[in-house]
């Protein structure tokens, strides 16, 4: 496709997007949870296009890269999170109007009593704002890569750097403005465009060139080696779990329309994203057999040998959605648990129809912009997303605790402090395996019995 094509096609992207994302809404309601206005096509698309970010292209690829197991067991244990969490929505739908609670936020409020309750709702107030803020500063992280790769291959690759360079710029303002309501809506058409680009790179590179290329691999590149046996392990066991915590699918079940709304859209998104990660995990193994020689941009690698075709550009504005369509949802989690933090319990009360506080929107956008320079200091993906995950499974046990009525305030907050703690601290040395010390210290402080001492 000539360059001023690209360029058109771009534009009109980013316009669509730009036209649908900046209808804001008018309640606070409707930009931080829209409780009950989602159908099923909207919430299954908006669930899929989260999961399905600049990661993909990237982190998954690498993943591939590096053996084709694991994103296998990535994408069965999301497959597994979907169906738990399906299945529970009806049941989290009804808990959540029983304890008044708008949110995953209120219901961790509500969990415990005392002076814990609070200290231990603002610790996740301010674990999930490092969390999404680390998964959404991810998402520039493959912005960066991607311009840091494309840079100076010609004019079709200036245009591409370009129209990434708008999609992360793009991020922040719709966000600020559109909240919620308006990410579902994007979601639908970034989902679309990555649906085409996915299809594109297929029809492009071919099944029997594929199938041949991995053949010539050696056995090594589908067999799982020691050092990644642990990382293995977690993508298998632990990603499911953490869906439980994350606020940002909770979102996605208190919008639904109903429970079986909730509740199918979820059981099909979980067959999507398997799809998903088993095609970009392949893709990176692909990039491998082509002779990639940097796991981190094995994906990249592989769309640059589709200039000039079809293909091309349409994997580009694809890598764009993709990013574009994480972002959002990300940056929309971090910025409310920002201002929640300042503003206190009462900022987030459910059912509320006021306007949407000024305050909430220059959260948004502060924590893009943050997002923005913390991309610069990080060069590999994988381990800050294996960070984040790790911090929201140390949340786990108090969680499970409490709405099963095994509530001790203390050992609550002990367990999720001190599991953050272990998993922050070992993630400077051992990012991708830090989650596992973390999730095991933070149950055993939360369900091992107490110690009773001697009675004279």
């Amino acid at each position: 496709m000539p360059t001023f094509g690209f360029a058109a096609l771009a534009t009109a992207y980013f316009l669509s997007v730009l036209i649908i994302g900046l209808r804001g809404p008018r309640t606070f309601v409707a930009y931080t949870t829209n409780p009950g206005r989602t159908g099923f096509l909207r919430l299954t698309l908006s669930l899929l296009a989260t999961i399905v970010g600049g990661g993909m292209f990237l982190a998954t690829a690498q993943l591939g890269f590096e053996s084709a197991a694991i994103p296998i067991a990535l994408g069965t244990s999301y497959l597994a999170g979907n169906v738990i969490l399906g299945m529970l929505a009806p049941a989290i739908r009804v808990m959540l109007t029983s304890r008044s609670a708008g949110s995953l936020f209120e219901l961790f409020d509500s969990l415990y009593p005392g002076d814990s309750r609070r200290r231990l709702g603002r610790l996740f107030e301010s674990c999930s704002l490092l969390v999404f803020f680390l998964m959404l500063a991810g998402q520039y992280v493959a912005i960066a890569t991607f311009v840091r790769h494309f840079w100076g291959l010609g004019p079709t690759a200036a245009v591409a750097v370009g129209s990434v360079a708008v999609a992360g710029l793009s991020i922040v303002v719709y966000s600020v403005s559109g909240g919620l309501s308006r990410d579902l809506a994007v979601d639908s058409l970034q989902l679309g465009c990555i649906v085409i680009a996915v299809s594109a790179i297929a029809f492009s590179v071919g099944p029997t060139t594929v199938v041949n290329s991995l053949r010539a691999l050696p056995p090594s590149a589908f067999v799982l080696e020691s050092s990644l046996a642990t990382f293995f392990i977690g993508a298998l066991l632990f990603a499911a779990p953490s869906f439980l915590v994350r606020f940002d699918l909770w979102q996605r079940i208190v919008t639904a329309r109903s429970d079986r709304v909730a509740r199918d859209s979820f059981f099909a998104a979980g067959v999507g994203s398997l799809l998903f990660f088993a095609f970009f995990g392949f893709l990176g193994l692909y990039g491998r057999a082509q002779g990639a020689q940097s796991p981190p941009l094995a994906g990249l690698e592989v769309l640059e040998t589709l200039q000039g075709s079809i293909a091309y550009p349409i994997a580009v504005l694809g890598f764009a959605a993709a990013v574009m369509s994480s972002a959002d949802t990300f940056l929309g989690v971090a910025g409310l648990a920002a201002y929640r933090i300042v503003q206190g319990p009462s900022s987030l009360a459910g059912g509320e129809a006021g306007p949407v506080p000024v305050g909430l929107r220059l959260s948004v956008l502060l924590v893009g912009a943050a997002s923005i320079g913390l991309a610069l200091l990080f060069q590999d993906i994988v381990d800050l997303f294996s960070a984040a995950f790790g911090v929201l499974i140390a949340f786990l046990p108090a969680l499970a605790g409490g709405l099963r009525e095994h509530r001790s305030p203390t050992r609550a907050l002990a367990s999720a402090g001190v599991g953050v703690g272990v998993v922050l601290l070992l993630a400077v040395w051992i990012p991708r395996e830090a989650f596992l010390p973390g999730a095991i210290v933070s149950a055993a402080i939360y369900f091992l019995p107490e110690r009773r001492g001697r009675s004279g």
